[in-house]
């Protein structure tokens, strides 16, 4: 299993592994984070794991979600980010059956 820092590359290596997945070429990369995390390796050493991620439903973003216990989304006080925060919560909740079923939303914070 490989692990990428997020930079600029990580958008390019992130397609890479979705399509290498979608062609059936390569196992699922959805739950890649979640394996690590599961790890006895990192359970030994760590008593909680905080990821921080854009609020994007893209491969990263969902590995973080499927990795993830509880979900708090950070928003500003304008109209835009509040409609934003909105949307992305809805779109968790609709994909949290099939994708993140431990997933629990927390609620979104200023």
């Amino acid at each position: 299993m490989k692990i990428f820092c997020a930079y600029y590359p990580f958008a390019t290596i992130e397609n890479e592994l979705m399509t290498e997945w979608l062609l059936g070429r390569a196992p699922d990369p959805r739950y890649n984070l979640s394996a690590i995390l599961r790890s006895e390796e990192v359970q030994d050493k760590f008593d909680a794991v905080l990821i921080d991620c854009p609020p994007r439903i893209t491969t990263a973003c969902v590995n973080a979600l499927c990795a993830s216990t509880h979900l708090l989304i950070p928003t500003l006080l304008d109209e835009m980010s509040a409609q934003a925060a909105e949307y992305f919560s809805l779109q968790i909740k609709r994909m949290k059956a099939t994708l993140f079923p431990r997933l629990e939303l927390l609620g979104v914070v200023a």
